[in-house]
C-alpha cells in the first residue's frame, strides 16, 4: 500500500511489466490490466476468504522489504504512472519522470511541515539530509526510511496540472 492511496480499496497487482490496480470490494479492474491468465490467478486468490484474500496477502519474510538490491527483479513497466527517475529538489519538493516520458514537480512542503504527520514514518523527511535519499522502487518513489508515494495519484495529478502538491 502507498501513502495517499485514493478511493475505492484497491491493491496493485503486477506480473512482468504488466500492472492492474483491483477493487478490493468487487474483485474488478479498476486501471492497467494483466495477460488473462495472471489476472485469473489474482483473482482466484483474491476472492479466499472474508476479507477479499487480503490476510493472504501479508508480507512473508521473503517480501519486498527484505529483498537485496541485487535481488531485485528487472521490470520494464509498460503502465503510464510508474515513475522512472525521481530527483530532490530544494524545499522539500521532487522532480519525477514517468515510463511515458510526462515529467513534473511533487512539492511536499506543506504535508511534511503540518503537524498531522508527528510521529509517522514521514517526520524524519523533514529533515533535507534524509529527503535528499529518495529513489526508484519498482516503479514508485520511496525514501531510505521506507516512506513511499502512490505513483498512480501522483501521475494523474502532473498529468493534468503539471504538478502534484500534496497536502
Amino acid at each position: 500500500m502507498f501513502w495517499k492511496e485514493h478511493n475505492p480499496p484497491h491493491f496493485h497487482a503486477l506480473y512482468g511489466e504488466h500492472e492492474a490496480l483491483i477493487d478490493v470490494r468487487e474483485l474488478r479492474v479498476l486501471r492497467g490490466s494483466l495477460p488473462r491468465r495472471a489476472m485469473a490467478l489474482v483473482l482466484e486468490r483474491s476472492s479466499r476468504g472474508t476479507d477479499g484474500g487480503l490476510e493472504s496477502m501479508q508480507p512473508t519474510q521473503t517480501s519486498e522489504s527484505h529483498r537485496t538490491p541485487e535481488g531485485e527483479p528487472a521490470i520494464r513497466h509498460v503502465v503510464p504512472w510508474r515513475v522512472t527517475s525521481v530527483r530532490a529538489k530544494a524545499n522539500l519538493c521532487l522532480h519525477v519522470t514517468f515510463v511515458d516520458g510526462t515529467t513534473g514537480e511533487v512539492d511536499l512542503r506543506n504535508f511534511l511541515n503540518s503537524p498531522k504527520i508527528a510521529g509517522t514514518i514521514f517526520e524524519p523527511l523533514r529533515d533535507e539530509e534524509a529527503f535528499s535519499k529518495v529513489e526508484v522502487v519498482m516503479g514508485a518513489i520511496q525514501w531510505a526510511n521506507g516512506a513511499d508515494l502512490a505513483p498512480d495519484v501522483m501521475y494523474d495529478a502532473i498529468k493534468s496540472q503539471g504538478q502534484w502538491i500534496v497536502e
